[in-house]
């Protein structure tokens, strides 16, 4: 039998098997990185698309869908370009989410799929593979702030003067103005506490008196209700004409000419959406569950020895829209209270992007937040969203109504991923 003496050409047939091994690894390796990289990017995209039409859900299903499209496009995912599919789900089914929970009016999920083209892969014949993400949003999340003030530029946006005392523990303050004064402190009497105290802009006098001292130059939050709706005051059919008072037992309604003031005294408002085309003055017992007083031409005061009991509605109804909004001024007004001669308790959101908030401490009585002892005392179960707020020596504890009673129903939220 012949021998083989050289097995040198042998050795270069599995060198080659080998590297051809090797570069299929390395080949594969490589393009799973890089669509390992690809379905990265479209999480981001997705999560960013699914945020950008929860923000939009008030708006209508058009703007949800549209909203989220273009969010998407702008992080490189364009639906129906280069192999891309974005699909928008309002509300998502329950086979589309991990929890049956988010499968409801409320959520909006964003589904994308891409199918990346290999490089090396292609040498197997496997020319693209697909990537898919998605994400879930939600709009209904409860806010962490309560207290908004919206004016974009106004200095002493939030203006704290004397003995004054406001008390927000249990959620924030945002302050949009972006004034190097926007929170301004006068004199070294007072103090000011919440969950945060957040400022556009910035701070000035007795900035001490902030626990927590507050942070400056954040990121514009603006009007966290502006896709209330707004109301048409009716050309006939208003009741009452010139100085009107409202008294006994009341019904939802449209009140007023626009000549007059409109008093609401020793009443009892049934429930529903109250439209009042002139200042409001709040006199006596004002009682009313379920009710919205939409200040469609003045403002209100309730600056005499008034005793309120007034309670938001806790839904919406195609006669009353206003779902948590127990006060919705959206004029130039001013709403003021007096913290010392009115007592009882306001519950509900107090919407007045246009308008101050003035309160004012008449005599110096303890008043606000429940369990306050004192001659006279307001409770305020309230989130408020204004244009700008003063304080003069009132004293004013405020329950945020998101947290504390509005839990499900309050429109104050915000955005947030769930899934």
């Amino acid at each position: 039998m012949k021998r083989l003496t050289h097995d040198s050409g042998q050795t270069l047939i599995f060198v080659a098997l080998g590297m051809s091994v090797l570069l299929g690894f390395a080949a594969f390796a490589t393009d799973i990185g890089v669509m390992l990289h690809e379905r990265d990017k479209a999480q981001t995209a997705a999560d960013s698309a699914a945020i950008a039409g929860a923000k939009s859900l008030h708006y209508g299903a058009a703007s949800v869908q549209a909203a989220a499209i273009r969010d998407a496009s702008l992080n490189g995912f364009t639906d129906g370009s280069n192999g891309v599919t974005v699909t928008v789900s309002n509300p998502p089914t329950t086979d589309q989410v991990g929890n049956a929970i988010f499968a409801a009016k409320g959520y909006v999920k964003v589904s994308i799929l891409e199918n990346t083209p290999g490089f090396f892969m292609r040498v197997f014949g496997i020319n693209a593979m697909p990537v898919a993400a998605s994400a879930t949003a939600t709009n209904g999340a409860p806010s962490q702030n309560c207290f908004y003030i919206v004016n974009p530029s106004a200095p002493d946006a939030m203006n704290l003067q004397g003995s004054f005392d406001v008390s927000v523990p249990d959620c924030g303050i945002v302050i949009d103005s972006t004034s190097s004064d926007a929170l301004h402190f006068q004199g070294a009497a007072g103090h000011l506490t919440a969950g945060s105290v957040e400022v556009v802009g910035g701070d000035s006098g007795q900035t001490g008196d902030s626990t927590p001292a507050p942070v400056l130059g954040v990121a514009s939050q603006a009007d966290p209700l502006s896709w209330e709706p707004t109301q048409t005051v009716p050309n006939t059919g208003c009741t009452g004409s010139g100085n009107y008072t409202l008294t006994g037992t009341a019904t939802a309604g449209c009140y007023g000419d626009g000549t007059g003031t409109i008093t609401l005294s020793n009443v009892q408002l049934g429930a529903g959406l109250y439209i009042f085309n002139g200042p409001v003055s709040l006199s006596g017992s004002v009682t009313g569950t379920g009710v919205t007083l939409y200040l469609a031409n003045g403002g209100l005061s309730a600056t005499t020895n008034s005793t309120l009991d007034l309670v938001a509605p806790t839904s919406a109804t195609p006669t009353n829209p206003y779902n948590g909004i127990l006060i919705d001024d959206q004029g130039t007004n001013t709403i003021e209270l007096e913290m010392g001669n009115a007592t009882g308790t306001l519950t509900g959101v107090m919407y007045a992007p246009n308008a101050q908030l003035y309160v004012h401490d008449s005599g110096g009585d303890s008043s606000g937040g429940t369990g306050v002892t004192g001659t006279n005392a307001l409770d305020l179960n309230v989130d408020l969203v204004v244009n700008t707020f003063n304080d003069q020596t009132g004293d004013l504890t405020i329950n945020p109504y998101s947290k504390t009673f509005g839990a499900g129903t309050s429109p104050l939220t915000k955005v947030t991923l769930v899934e």
